[in-house]
């Protein structure tokens, strides 16, 4: 899977909430991984509610992006 292919893709927790569309990914250049993922909470509107999780939070990539934990958006 090619990074740009994450882009879009819809983030669920462990509990199957979807908690948003993947927004934008940081890579470390120098060291060729990902550092954080970068997650719009409220894809539908025009928001700025925003949540990186660090790249050891996801458990598997295929059709979305799964979580390991449940991510709190209170």
């Amino acid at each position: 899977m090619r990074v740009i292919d994450l882009i879009g893709k819809i983030v669920v927790d462990r509990e199957g909430n979807t908690i948003g569309l993947v927004e934008d990914i940081d890579i470390d250049e120098k060291q060729g991984y990902i550092k954080k993922v970068d997650i719009d909470l409220n894809p539908k509107l025009f928001s700025k509610e925003k949540k990186s999780i660090n790249f050891d939070q996801i458990q598997d990539i295929s059709y979305s992006v799964l979580l390991h934990n449940i991510i709190d958006l209170g």
